[in-house]
């Protein structure tokens, strides 16, 4: 519960009048994705640090969205855990290639500049010549159209999505559980703390 509360508070930090895109997106979604709400939250707090260096909070929004389905997505279809996918993509949008290529998405350069987002948006430059905050934002959206070639937009309908929805179901109940204990007990520490 308090990793909860925390996460919804540092959604609104990154996100600002865009959290409420975020949210809307988890509550409405997460359950499907086989991700808990309390998990969605804290990924969603994970991509929208790395991309508020270059995006403002609408975009960062929703590309958040996008990459929270991306993870889920890619969980499904490679029967690896949503946190270790998650992290990988993480590590992959830091520029580290290893843990990435192996759900067959690559970020070195080479690979980066055949996307059509470095076409788009490198105007003709090499890479050498972008700035970084350019090279992020190509680094971002070739994850995406990699990830998105490879894997598609749906999850995929399997026994380790349903164990993922049972896993997912039972920590948001435990979450809504240690919600209501934390309203309850904070009085009682307040006065303990007194």
């Amino acid at each position: 519960a308090t990793t909860t509360e925390a996460s919804v508070q540092r959604l609104i930090d990154i996100y600002g009048s865009a959290s409420k895109t975020v949210g809307d997106f988890i509550d409405a979604n997460a359950q499907a994705l086989g991700i808990s709400r309390t998990a969605a939250a804290s990924f969603s707090s994970v991509y929208g640090n790395l991309f508020s260096v270059w995006a403002d909070q609408e975009t960062n929004a929703e590309l958040t969205n996008r990459y929270l389905q991306m993870t889920a997505v890619v969980a499904s279809k490679t029967g690896r855990t949503v946190e270790d996918v998650q992290e990988r993509i993480r590590s992959g949008l830091l520029g580290n290639t290893e843990a990435i290529e192996d759900l067959g998405v690559f970020v070195n350069v080479k690979t980066i500049e055949m996307t059509d987002a470095f076409k788009r948006m490198a105007s003709g430059k090499s890479w050498e010549q972008l700035d970084a905050y350019t090279q992020q934002q190509i680094r971002t959206f070739a994850i995406l159209e990699q990830a998105t070639a490879k894997y598609g937009n749906e999850v995929a309908k399997t026994s380790a999505l349903t164990k993922s929805q049972f896993q997912a179901a039972w920590q948001d109940f435990q979450a809504t559980w240690g919600q209501v204990v934390n309203r309850v007990l904070m009085p009682i520490l307040e006065t303990l703390t007194d």
